[in-house]
């Protein structure tokens, strides 16, 4: 609406065609052009599978972090809303930077825990803000950088600590359309019911949208194919995400 003063955000949860950026990318161009650019929206720090996939929708990090993701033989019990978590080791800093030319701020996706480290923010090399991921217990939380105009790069370094970042959003701060592409190697409903429902809440309720996809089936008709999933179990498991979804997101519509 020309009286819009806040952008529109679609948030998709999907599998690994959608963590490359294939599809959304179209779609995220032409919703843009035709409505406005709000901002590059939700990168990760690398990308879910190190290696594996275009490296579009993500920083240029360090080769030390630690990825954490819901498809593996173990994961994290506290891993959100994009199926994928990313940490620094303490004594072992690490950095990552995003480009953020035409943005005017970002939305840094953390997580609190005890003895958690610092966060260095520089912006095209100058240090603007220091950030403490200590707190009493593990917790998803957010900061807002304000990005100054002209800028080219945001880059994150920790120190001091153990430091866990989930993502970025980099935004222009006007009205337009948001378009975040979570995309999980592997991806499925039940992967995704996987993730800690506190963090996974907290964070989509964070980023407020008014449209969420779900782009999944491809796995789930693998595993249907290999007889160890069936036709019941995908129904329920879907029926399960929709409903949590729409827990956390209630002004949004679900496709």
């Amino acid at each position: 609406e020309p009286t819009a003063r806040a952008p529109v955000r679609v948030v998709t949860l999907a599998t690994s065609l959608i963590a490359s950026d294939h599809i959304t990318d179209v779609a995220r161009g032409r919703m843009m052009t035709r409505h406005g650019q709000g901002g590059t929206g939700y990168l990760y720090v690398d990308r879910p599978t190190r290696g594996a996939g275009r490296d579009v929708r993500c920083g240029k990090a360090t080769d030390g972090w630690d990825i954490d993701k819901l498809t593996d033989e173990k994961f994290a019990p506290n891993i959100g809303l994009a199926g994928v978590s990313f940490t620094a080791k303490a004594g072992d800093p690490q950095s990552v930077s995003f480009p953020v030319t035409g943005q005017r701020l970002a939305e840094l996706f953390l997580v609190t825990q005890p003895n958690g480290g610092e966060v260095e923010i520089k912006i095209d090399g100058s240090l603007i803000a220091e950030l403490s991921t200590a707190g009493d217990e593990v917790r998803p939380a957010t900061s807002i950088i304000e990005v100054p105009e002209g800028s080219k790069r945001l880059e994150l370094k920790t120190r001091n600590g153990v430091v866990r970042i989930d993502g970025v959003s980099p935004e222009t701060g006007l009205p337009g359309v948001i378009f975040d592409a979570l995309g999980l190697p592997g991806g499925a409903a039940y992967v995704f019911l996987r993730a800690n429902e506190e963090v996974f809440g907290a964070q989509l309720l964070e980023r407020r949208p008014a449209l969420v996809i779900l782009m999944m089936g491809g796995n789930e008709a693998f595993d249907l194919s290999l007889s160890r999933y069936s036709v019941a179990d995908a129904k329920k498991n879907f029926v399960k995400l929709i409903a949590r979804v729409r827990q956390y997101a209630p002004q949004a519509a679900i496709m």
